[in-house]
């Protein structure tokens, strides 16, 4: 498969553009504190801070370690920020920023950015399922039949998250290979081999346990593969539909 993407393809599945789905973002990386990289002067210097808080009209974000750093940002009207969270990189743009006093500490204010980029790698990006149009995985190792119609949480082209009864516990193991299988609507039954990654043990309603199963696929023929990445697509082009709604 091909996993080089042109700035069409970038632009059109990985462009967010609009205040509302922006600042959905932004919110996202202020609340795991994900720390940032600020670039400038055409990318010769640059600075390490956190992003502090985001309004509809403005982006806060801390200052710099080095005061003359700082200082030389003041005198930039243009720079840009990046960071990576859970393999997928954003960047944005922002204008001259203008110092502001947050929460009583001296801060970094700019307008919120009119667009930002969420970057990876195509055969890494993975989408959590809307819960409204779940998708069931049935599962089987080399001996049997494990479960049927078992949510599936996660997808890439590489791998997948699904739930499976506790009661399985034993009979499972990380490292071991399993089959499974799922419907696409629009492309059918979805097969393929995967081998377990990790296993973790949830609690559940009425005091119940699940384990939560994380598997990366070993052979999954090129067709499954493309139908997949379609539905992924489709699946993050509704979620951006939804957040400028």
């Amino acid at each position: 498969m091909d996993l080089t993407l042109d700035d069409k393809e970038i632009e059109q599945r990985y462009l967010l553009v609009g205040p509302k789905v922006v600042r959905s973002e932004l919110e996202c990386l202020i609340r795991a504190r994900v720390p940032v990289s600020l670039y400038f002067d055409e990318g010769r210097q640059f600075l390490l801070t956190v992003l502090l808080e985001v309004t509809p009209e403005h982006l806060t974000f801390d200052l710099g370690g080095e005061k003359r750093i700082n200082q030389r940002l003041e005198q930039c009207d243009r720079a840009s920020i990046e960071c990576i969270q859970n393999g997928i990189k954003t960047k944005f743009v922002i204008g001259r920023p203008q110092r502001t006093v947050w929460k009583g500490l001296e801060a970094f204010q700019v307008p919120l950015p009119s667009q930002l980029l969420r970057l990876q790698r195509r055969e890494c990006f993975r989408v959590t399922l809307p819960i409204n149009k779940p998708l069931f995985v049935a599962v089987a190792n080399a001996s049997k039949q494990l479960a049927e119609n078992w949510l599936l949480h996660d997808v890439s082209v590489e791998g997948c998250g699904f739930s499976l009864p506790a009661a399985l516990a034993g009979e499972i193991a990380i490292g071991d290979e399993i089959e499974f299988q799922f419907s696409l609507a629009k492309s059918g039954l979805i097969q393929a081999s995967a081998r377990i990654r990790h296993i973790t043990s949830l609690p559940d309603r009425k005091d119940a346990t699940k384990l939560r199963i994380g598997a990366a696929f070993v052979a999954f023929p090129s067709a499954s593969a493309k139908a997949l990445h379609r539905y992924i697509t489709d699946v993050e082009r509704q979620r951006k539909a939804m957040l400028h709604t």
